[in-house]
């Protein structure tokens, strides 16, 4: 056989590979059924089931959401209700300090306000308030140490209030009223203070949006 008729048988066995491999390769995906699949079918095979998946996720999500939001709004009515009953029926206001109703309000104040998004820790700080509970002179309930962390306190009369070591990075303080009120130690980094009234507040250590601290009231 000569070089010629050997590169010509070679190439015919070559070819016959690879018609072989074609039959093969559409016996299989006949098999398989890929063969008769469209375009539509390809994007329902593989589309369709991605965007079940994040829409499944997106539900879970959602609904972890609601049922975590659901939980602090009953928390924090729970809270209303029993500072309510320690008020008209345990005389709150009238308790001495180291007694033991005031240790109660305290403890649930400052439990109950770590658990709170920002717009419900605004709403028991305006109830706070509006009770005379946090007066500068004389704190029924003490919010040294308080977890303030994105409160929103907008348009709060939070005047002659002692909030004095209480922790209010990113806080909302637009048209607040923190006149005459303590802020001794108080963290207020990065925190909104538009229109926001400082007139006569007690600063020494007081740590201001910028992340200086203004020691203007401090004793020398």
């Amino acid at each position: 056989m000569t070089e010629r008729n050997l590169h010509q048988t070679m190439q015919q066995a070559g070819a016959q590979d690879q018609v072989s491999e074609t039959k093969t390769s559409r016996s299989f995906a006949r098999w398989v059924g890929f063969e008769e699949k469209t375009l539509w079918d390809w994007f329902q095979m593989l589309v369709v089931p991605v965007a079940l998946a994040i829409g499944a996720l997106y539900i879970d999500i959602t609904a972890s959401y609601i049922a975590a939001d659901r939980q602090r709004e009953e928390s924090m009515n729970d809270y209303f209700s029993e500072m309510t009953t320690l008020l008209l029926e345990h005389n709150l206001r009238q308790a001495d300090k180291a007694s033991e109703v005031r240790s109660v309000a305290r403890v649930r104040t400052l439990t109950t306000l770590r658990k709170m998004d920002g717009a419900r820790k605004g709403f028991i700080m305006l109830f706070l308030s509006e009770s005379k509970l946090i007066y500068r002179d004389d704190p029924i309930v003490s919010l040294y140490g308080a977890n303030l962390l994105r409160a929103d306190l907008t348009g709060i009369d939070l005047s002659n209030t002692d909030l004095q070591n209480v922790y209010l990075h990113q806080a909302k303080f637009d048209h607040t009223e923190l006149d005459g009120a303590n802020l001794s130690n108080a963290v207020l980094t990065e925190a909104e203070l538009k229109d926001t009234n400082l007139m006569d507040a007690h600063l020494c250590n007081t740590y201001f949006p910028d992340g200086a601290p203004n020691n203007r009231d401090c004793p020398e």
